[in-house]
């Protein structure tokens, strides 16, 4: 196996394997589905290893907001391979499996949730936010939640797939 991009997974077979049917696609599509249950396991259970929690008031878990990236987790098998991706088309994707950093704009919505923030946590953070002019930039820093992890159990099927 090998990591090709932060958003995809590539598990190939190469070389010498036990005697196993010589078509490969169903034993590839049974470890596909196995990839992709496990990486939406790692959204529900708040990252595997765990995730940092979100800054702020609230108790959400990371990355649960609209299940769109969870959703969109897939596996496609390719001559000898599969491969897992996700976060096709959406923007966030990579920045929540990678972490770094993005310069969001002030806009008067945003100052206005800045203030309800500032009111309800009493964060001097808060109220740095809203105080700044719309139209302003700012950084902020998004933690690394990486959500393509395989974990070792999934490896120990994929060994007793493939009779390796």
């Amino acid at each position: 196996m090998r990591e090709t991009s932060l958003n995809m997974i590539d598990i190939s077979i190469h070389g010498e394997l036990p005697t196993i049917d010589t078509d490969l696609t169903p034993h590839l599509r049974k470890i596909g589905e196995r990839m992709v249950e496990s990486i939406r396991r790692n959204f529900i259970a708040g990252g595997r290893p765990a995730w940092r929690p979100l800054a702020g008031a609230n108790n959400r878990s990371p990355l649960q907001g609209t299940g769109r990236l969870s959703r969109s987790v897939r596996y496609q098998v390719i001559d000898n391979s599969v491969v897992v991706t996700a976060g096709e088309g959406i923007p966030y994707a990579r920045i929540h499996q990678a972490g770094g950093t993005v310069h969001p704009t002030i806009t008067e919505r945003s100052k206005k949730y800045f203030w309800a923030m500032f009111a309800a946590t009493g964060d001097p953070k808060w109220k740095w936010m809203a105080l700044k002019k719309p139209g302003s930039k700012f950084n902020v820093q998004i933690p690394a939640r990486p959500y393509m992890n395989v974990q070792p159990e999934d490896m120990q099927f994929v060994e007793e797939i493939l009779g390796i």
